[in-house]
């Protein structure tokens, strides 16, 4: 079926439970698939598309495979609601685990510290499932806002395991780690050097 979207002027093509039910040999995770209109806003179409470029422009970089990329929605499988997940999680052939957090908004550094830093301090450093947080913002001007008020709560968590960028610069194949435009090659293996 399909479902048109006035604001962007597009049709959402979706499945239904019959769709469901012809390719569920096919497709492991068909059983979590579930479509709701109320969730194709503005943020969902934004975030989507964001998640979508930063995918792609990674790619076209960095050798990674398709199996090797998780997205949210893959991740809260079997979790609680409001369990913490980032926007995706990919690994990268060297073994690097690298968690996506895609920050749309401007965000409070309440939020940054509750949301972002006490998530990640705890999953990179305490339980070692990432190695590394990419943050990646719409705009270059709100990635460096999100560094300096992340680096302030936290500088030598920041300076060590995460890495910004916004879409223009990982179009480029480049990112800031370690307060330096660096190849997203490069800033990986440091990360896992670390």
């Amino acid at each position: 079926r399909s479902y048109y979207e006035p604001h962007y002027r597009v049709k959402i093509y979706y499945l239904t439970t019959i769709g469901k039910g012809l390719i569920y040999q096919q497709e492991a995770l068909i059983e979590h698939y579930n479509f709701d209109k109320k969730h194709t806003g503005n943020y969902a179409f934004q975030k989507h598309s964001l998640l979508v470029n930063t995918y792609l422009n990674i790619t076209s970089h960095v050798e990674l495979n398709m199996m090797n990329w998780q997205s949210e929605w893959m991740l809260m499988i079997g979790k609680k609601r409001h369990e913490p997940a980032p926007s995706s999680y990919f690994t990268l052939r060297s073994g690097t685990h690298v968690a996506l957090e895609l920050i749309l908004e401007r965000r409070s550094r309440a939020f940054l510290r509750e949301h972002i830093l006490q998530t990640y301090v705890y999953l990179i450093e305490k339980s070692q499932k990432y190695h590394a947080l990419l943050i990646v913002t719409p705009y270059s001007g709100s990635s460096k806002i999100i560094k300096k008020r992340l680096s302030f709560e936290s500088p030598e968590f920041c300076r060590k395991y995460v890495i910004f960028s916004d879409p223009e610069t990982l179009k480029a194949g480049q990112c800031i780690y370690k307060d330096e435009v660096r190849g997203l090659n490069d800033a990986f293996e440091l990360v896992r050097a670390e």
